[in-house]
């Protein structure tokens, strides 16, 4: 019995001493100042950089709107300005004699065909330049003149037409088109519309 008692003893001793100690630490660590939190590490190299939080993805967009357009946006915007017709709205047909680029608009300002590629007539008898109205048009039309077959002729002037030509040889006045331009503007222009050449 008495060799227990000490043991015992012992035992209650130890057990105050921890409760002691773990008590006197918590009460540090509640009273001490909070640290502040460790700045990140750098990513190593080659290493993929953490998502953004989602938070963040509606000021990226915004920024992103407002940022003014890029040179390339604004090369192809000035190379869409460049093709446009040079001619007014109400044009069903347009010719750039200098550009030798044509269209065909539906008479609104759209553009429903082209640009395609013209050829006016030679010196000493150009093309006209104004505004006209489709006149008549004849499919296989054989000019008497010239002895020569004028396919797909669109008449917006005396004796002068779009036409199926050679895009190397000019005209003595008329516009010459591919094949294939030649019968789209045959089927898309009829009398009275609106053909307008410029220079």
């Amino acid at each position: 019995m008495s060799l227990r008692r000490p043991v015992v003893l012992t035992v209650v001793l130890v057990m105050l001493a921890v409760g002691v100690l773990t008590g006197a630490t918590a009460a540090a660590s509640a009273s001490a100042p909070a640290t502040p939190a460790a700045a990140p590490l750098p990513a190593p190299a080659g290493a993929t950089p953490a998502a953004r939080p989602a938070a963040a993805v509606p000021s990226l967009v915004a920024r992103s709107a407002a940022t003014p357009a890029t040179a390339a946006t604004q090369g192809a915007s000035a190379a869409l300005a460049k093709v446009r017709p040079p001619c007014r709205v109400t044009a069903r047909a347009c010719v750039d004699l200098s550009a030798k680029k044509a269209w065909l608009t539906n008479g609104a300002g759209r553009i429903v065909y082209g640009p395609v590629s013209v050829l006016g007539g030679r010196r000493g008898e150009p093309t006209p330049v104004g505004t006209f109205s489709v006149s008549n048009k004849v499919r296989d039309y054989h000019s008497r003149q010239f002895d020569a077959p004028m396919p797909y002729s669109v008449f917006f002037m005396p004796g002068i037409a779009f036409h199926q030509g050679s895009l190397s040889t000019r005209s003595a006045g008329c516009l010459h088109l591919s094949r294939a331009s030649a019968q789209r503007f045959f089927s898309e222009l009829g009398p009275g519309d609106s053909v307008q050449v410029v220079s």
